[in-house]
């Protein structure tokens, strides 16, 4: 293949489009040389074939905790997860650098380590070097199903989403009570869902289900902080916690809270992988205003500022809960009428009995259980017009 000046492609006007994954080769308005035109579309062939993207592999269902952790004796690690995965036939897997081949179905199961956390890279390469993207994925331990995440950013305006999730699962955007937004994991593991136009506002949520088998819910916009959501801190001796009074809200997941009153940090706390916080603080005078930051991991800060009151306006409590049994019994004051409920990733919908200062929460089959261990439970009380108007969150 002879070599071409770059004085005869200026003339010829030929412009070559190259990026990591292809290039593409577009003629201008002028008379071509065969044996150069000829030459460079035999260019682009090759560097096309060189560069096909696979599909990304997949993971076909629920993730397969390992609770009794055994070092594997060819690592010496510990194996706190079995991820099952669908690729292309015969190919290798590359999970956090390791290569793993898949059989002549396309299925492997591939180990997680313990000091790989829940989080782990992913992608497929064939015998001529072909690769699929990287894909970032994450898990959480009190959960089966990976989280969902988005293939582009939502922007303010946005009417649909696209993203990645486990083939076959129900896809569900939430904004509080409203009427949910559902689709379909399609088989290659992408989704895409149609919701009202997004407001800027990160104030949605989204998880999938498959079976009995779900994810945590995850902030719809991985960019911005999800809004704050704090009442007024009650400071009556019966709401005193080893004498401190007690923040109960909802922020971003994992964001770190700082707690100041008349600008002197008093406190500090952080928010849990579903975004409550329950953060203690020293005792105020009714009356002084209390500021709670949130700064995410990447810097992004909110601040809301609350008053100190005797009692609060809006509460709702439960009491003792026997695990397995299938209601949950409190109480409440002010205008909660019904209430959602979260333990650890689990999400109960909106419901429950409210009469005169007492509510009672019905599971039917599928009551709080104990199998993790201790963790924190979580309340929302919502009003008649879906706002959030109480959350209480206990450790049991």
């Amino acid at each position: 293949m002879s070599m071409v000046s770059k004085e005869k492609l200026r003339k010829i006007g030929v412009i070559i489009a190259a990026s990591t994954m292809i290039m593409t080769i577009a003629p201008l308005n002028f008379q071509f040389d065969t044996g150069v035109h000829a030459e460079a579309a035999e260019r682009a062939s090759d560097m096309t074939k060189r560069s096909q993207v696979l599909p990304r592999p997949t993971i076909t269902g629920k993730i397969g905790k390992v609770f009794i952790q055994h070092p594997v004796p060819s690592t010496g690690l510990s194996v706190i997860a079995q991820v099952p995965v669908k690729g292309l036939p015969n190919t290798k897997v590359i999970v956090n650098g390791r290569e793993y081949m898949t059989n002549s179905s396309g299925f492997v199961e591939i180990p997680l380590f313990h000091k790989e956390g829940e989080d782990f890279d992913m992608y497929q390469i064939n015998s001529a070097g072909d690769k699929s993207p990287v894909t970032h994925y994450h898990f959480v331990d009190d959960v089966d199903l990976i989280d969902l995440q988005l293939t582009t950013d939502i922007k303010a305006g946005d009417t649909f989403v696209t993203g990645i999730g486990t083939p076959g699962a129900t896809v569900t955007i939430r904004k509080g009570s409203a009427t949910p937004s559902i689709a379909i994991v399609g088989a290659n593991g992408e989704f895409r869902v149609s919701i009202p136009a997004y407001s800027g506002v990160n104030d949605s949520v989204m998880f999938q289900t498959l079976g009995d088998a779900y994810s945590r819910e995850v902030p719809l916009d991985k960019n911005k902080l999800v809004p704050m959501t704090v009442f007024d801190v009650p400071s009556a001796d019966s709401e005193l916690v080893h004498g401190n009074m007690v923040l109960m809200g909802k922020a971003t997941p994992w964001t770190d809270l700082e707690i100041r009153v008349n600008g002197q940090l008093v406190s500090s706390a952080y928010t849990h992988k579903d975004g409550f916080f329950n953060a203690n603080t020293p005792k105020q005078n009714i009356g002084t205003d209390v500021s709670i930051t949130q700064v995410s991991r990447t810097g992004l800060r909110e601040t809301k500022v609350v008053k100190v009151v005797d009692k609060s306006k809006n509460s709702i409590k439960f009491t003792n809960y026997t695990f397995g049994s299938s209601y949950l019994n409190g109480t409440y004051t002010g205008s909660v009428v019904r209430t959602r409920i979260y333990s650890g990733s689990k999400v109960y919908p909106s419901a429950g009995t409210f009469t005169n200062g007492t509510f009672r929460y019905y599971f039917g089959g599928d009551p709080i259980s104990n199998i993790n261990g201790p963790i924190y439970r979580f309340l929302e009380g919502y009003d008649v017009n879906n706002q959030i108007v109480a959350i209480f969150g206990k450790y049991m």
